[in-house]
């Protein structure tokens, strides 16, 4: 009886599949903590090196908030103009501050998340753009943070799946 209840349950499948999920975000928690990282050093050079008072620690914390998409550049752009005006007014370097902001999101936008983080979770920057734009649709902020691992499970299960009825038939 309980040989007949462990094959009808796929229990097997089932550790498998926590396994590769385990796997699976580990990789895309390491992917983002390396985009911050990357951005965290970007901004706080280049603010450093445009003479921002507190760059540094103003670039840090820009670039650990970028776990959160969109907001963290937004966040940290925001703050780096307000104190840029009160120290420059209105000048070039306070272009070049939103430059440096604009050029940060592109990158983490078209190139690290993709790259980084796409990658490690195996989906295609086409269905990272799609999970993004369905999680934000369907639960507002929420939804864009947990889209991408919420993406990435249903991945792993689909591609586990797939793969089991090829390997059947």
């Amino acid at each position: 009886f309980l040989n007949d209840f462990e094959n009808k349950s796929n229990l097997k499948d089932l550790t498998i599949l926590i396994k590769q999920i385990d796997v699976v975000l580990s990789k895309f928690i390491r992917g983002q903590g390396l985009i911050c990282l990357i951005l965290s050093i970007f901004y706080s050079l280049t603010l450093f090196f445009l003479g921002i008072e507190f760059g540094i620690l103003l670039g840090l914390f820009a670039g650990v908030i970028s776990f959160i998409p969109y907001v963290g550049a937004v966040l940290g752009g925001g703050l780096t103009l307000i104190l840029g005006f009160f120290q420059l007014g209105f000048s070039l370097e306070l272009f070049y501050l939103a430059l440096v902001f604009l050029f940060g999101q592109v990158v983490e936008s078209y190139y690290l998340t993709p790259k980084l983080v796409g990658e490690a979770i195996g989906l295609n920057p086409i269905w990272i753009l799609f999970s993004l734009l369905t999680g934000a649709h369907l639960a507002g902020f929420i939804g864009v943070l947990i889209s991408l691992p919420v993406a990435a499970i249903l991945g792993v299960i689909i591609r586990h799946y797939f793969y089991k009825m090829i390997n059947e038939n």
